[in-house]
């Protein structure tokens, strides 16, 4: 640990002495580029010292202590999520209970006020990401049969099924690779048995009338658009605005990336070239616009 904090550290300061000229005269969102690498630096050596503190505190026999105030946290954020998941569907009471408790969560009278409370009422999509994060370690930890183990798996993938969190697809999607690579490593046999019954099952369902087209028209509308209804909801045609706030994320930090592939822009100072490297479509997502362009300063920065 104390050898990867001090190679970490020593890129970035070699990263922020790098592009200094650019730095020191950066200015955004009334915040300067040596504040935001200042403020930058505190949050990283917050996060050390958090992984510093859990591991002494694990290590002198306070983790079952630590999992208890964890596990509070996540239910509360989890219950919050449940009412807000039931608004979707109009529920009668648990919806207008969600809509009374959000004049509280989501308020916004203020500039010093959080736009959203998420370290007590996380929304749905963000639930399901810190469930994805937790589950391979409350499956690892606690002694279960075999059959209710698989009750549990089934139950959180419908859980994820249903929040409809893409980035909780993924984190589950890869931990499930590993987890059945330690389970099947010793018997390829099965390994293969399973995957031939996939793919036996997968071409069935291609070849069948009617079911190929649909199952392949579901598949692409959750990869482009986070649903299997495609973007028609209702009356209206959308356009999912997450996807084009992430491409255009993604394609600045690449064209970042070439222009300074070695060392960076420098510590905290994504926000500062992310607007030059939008392009005219990107205009399309209300959160673009916002990261750039409004003059509200507490709607924050552009996720990197």
């Amino acid at each position: 640990m104390t050898i990867f904090v001090i190679l970490f550290l020593s890129v970035m300061i070699i990263g922020v002495a790098a592009n200094f000229s650019d730095i020191s005269v950066a200015f955004f969102r009334k915040r300067s580029g040596m504040s935001r690498v200042i403020t930058q630096t505190m949050t990283i050596g917050f996060g050390f010292f958090v992984a510093l503190m859990f591991y002494n505190f694990a290590l002198r026999g306070y983790l079952s202590a630590i999992l208890r105030g964890a596990t509070l946290a996540v239910l509360v954020m989890g219950g919050v999520g449940l009412l807000e998941f039931s608004t979707w569907y109009h529920i009668p009471g648990t919806s207008q209970l969600y809509e009374a408790l959000s004049l509280i969560i989501h308020d916004e009278t203020s500039d010093y006020y959080p736009i959203r409370l998420r370290t007590t009422a996380f929304e749905v999509s963000w639930a399901a990401v810190i469930l994805t994060f937790l589950f391979p370690f409350s499956i690892a930890s606690l002694e279960m049969k075999k059959r209710t183990r698989l009750v549990l798996f089934f139950a959180v993938y419908a859980i994820m099924a249903l929040a409809q969190s893409r980035t909780a697809f993924l984190v589950i999607g890869l931990q499930s690779a590993i987890y059945l690579f330690f389970l099947l490593k010793s018997r390829l046999d099965k390994v293969v048995y399973g995957l031939t019954l996939i793919s036996c099952l997968a071409f069935a369902g291609m070849v069948t009338p009617g079911v190929g087209p649909v199952l392949t028209e579901k598949v692409s509308n959750i990869i482009e658009y986070g649903s299997m209804s495609g973007s028609v909801e209702t009356d209206r045609v959308y356009e999912n605005v997450s996807n084009v706030t992430r491409l255009a994320a993604i394609r600045a930090g690449l064209e970042m990336f070439k222009e300074h592939p070695w060392l960076g822009v420098g510590l905290g100072q994504y926000g500062f070239n992310y607007p030059q490297h939008l392009r005219a479509e990107d205009f399309r997502s209300w959160e673009v616009r916002e990261y750039v362009l409004a003059g509200d300063d507490s709607y924050g920065w552009s996720p990197t």
